[in-house]
């Protein structure tokens, strides 16, 4: 064998095969990244019904982007919040089965920020739920 067969180096195809991977690695920023993680493992969030049916997402701290919408989708029993930006956030904690009907009647959540005793923010968000009926 010649010193030539056993060059180590990479060819240049898999440089720009690296160098594809590399910049698409790099593309995947905070900025450009259409799902941010769960909710619930960003900030303190809960899920309450009061005694009127209504549907409050009260939570610790301001949400990641401005909220465009909130999606339930009842076959897999997740809400999901959609930004003005167009990337999703799942809610990430378990909805109890009890407000299942309540949410799907509903055509908007309303949203809290409480810091402490005292409302730092609130908002009333459009509703979207999805019910297919497969489970």
């Amino acid at each position: 064998m010649t010193k030539k067969e056993h060059n180590l180096a990479p060819s240049q195809e898999e440089e720009d095969l690296f160098a594809k991977r590399q910049a698409a690695e790099a593309a995947l920023t905070d900025d450009n990244v259409p799902v941010y993680p769960d909710l619930a493992d960003q900030i303190k969030v809960d899920l309450v019904l009061n005694e009127k049916g209504r549907i409050w997402v009260l939570h610790d701290r301001p949400f990641p982007d401005v909220l465009e919408w909130i999606e339930f989708d009842a076959d897999t029993n997740d809400l999901t919040f959609v930004t003005a930006k167009g990337k999703i956030q799942n809610l990430g904690i378990v909805i109890p089965r009890s407000f299942r009907k309540y949410i799907k009647r509903a055509n908007f959540l309303n949203t809290m920020q409480i810091n402490g005793d005292k409302i730092e923010d609130a908002g009333i968000i459009p509703l979207v739920s999805r019910d297919t009926g497969l489970q």
